[in-house]
């Protein structure tokens, strides 16, 4: 009898210690990148949603963000490629990293206004928003804006 207890105990300790052994336990799942939706820019006053821009005036962007892990960093950058300034204009090339605790989060909703200086070529820009999570995963999402002269 004394023996049956010891291999019934044996068993059922050795079936408790390959159950808590299990691969399926390391939490190795893999998080998906971030997804950007509803990316819109245009100008600011209106919050057009147009892909259009006035010198002088600023630029509403704006887009959801979902993600599987919490956000680490939002980057927008806005550049040209072939503008060559006039004598009384400069070139522009913008990019500012978000990072604060407001984007900190597992799904955030980007909205910003960007300044535009009234001495920029007019012309088409490229616009990138890239979002990052804690693991490192990355998303772009891009488009092309149009800066105009302002009207008078």
């Amino acid at each position: 009898m004394k023996t049956n207890i010891k291999l019934l105990a044996l068993f059922l300790s050795l079936g408790i210690f390959f159950q808590s052994c299990s691969s399926d336990d390391d939490g190795g799942g893999t998080i998906d990148a971030p997804v950007i939706t509803d990316f819109e820019y245009g100008e600011g006053d209106a919050h057009s949603t147009e892909p259009v821009a006035y010198k002088g005036s600023d630029l509403h962007i704006e887009a959801e963000i979902y993600a599987e892990g919490v956000i680490s960093s939002i980057t927008l950058e806005i550049h040209s490629h072939d503008l060559v300034p006039a004598d009384d204009e400069v070139d522009w090339d913008f990019e500012q990293v978000y990072d604060g605790s407001k984007y900190q989060v597992i799904n955030a909703e980007f909205h910003e206004h960007i300044d535009i200086p009234s001495n920029v070529p007019s012309g088409e820009y490229h616009v990138e928003l890239i979002v990052t999570d804690e693991l490192g995963n990355t998303t772009v999402a891009e488009g092309h804006l149009e800066i105009l002269d302002p009207i008078i």
